[in-house]
């Protein structure tokens, strides 16, 4: 039996490629075409749901240096040093 997934089909002669995926160069008539629709489904391309903003806000949280920079605009916050706070606060926000 032809092997149905070769690991590289463009180096392959065309008579081989063909073989495996019994067609032709021609392709597939219509019942041929229905019968493998039918068997292995649409030949389409499932997008994934997009991400919401506030879940990619949040997930920005969840981040070692986050938490690190945050603790680090605290401590400066509350030892009165208001510049490195506000700046260790900008990065955040650009983040």
């Amino acid at each position: 039996m032809a092997e149905t997934r070769p690991a590289v089909w463009h180096s392959r002669p065309v008579a081989d490629v063909v073989d495996a995926l019994r067609t032709s160069p021609a392709g597939l008539s219509a019942e041929d075409a229905a019968t493998r629709r039918a068997e292995h489904g649409l030949n389409v391309v499932r997008l994934a749901p997009p991400t919401p903003a506030w879940r990619i806000l949040l997930d920005q949280f969840r981040s070692i240096i986050v938490a690190l920079l945050g603790a680090a605009a605290l401590v400066a916050w509350m030892t009165a040093d208001a510049i490195d706070a506000i700046a260790i606060g900008v990065v955040l926000a650009l983040n």
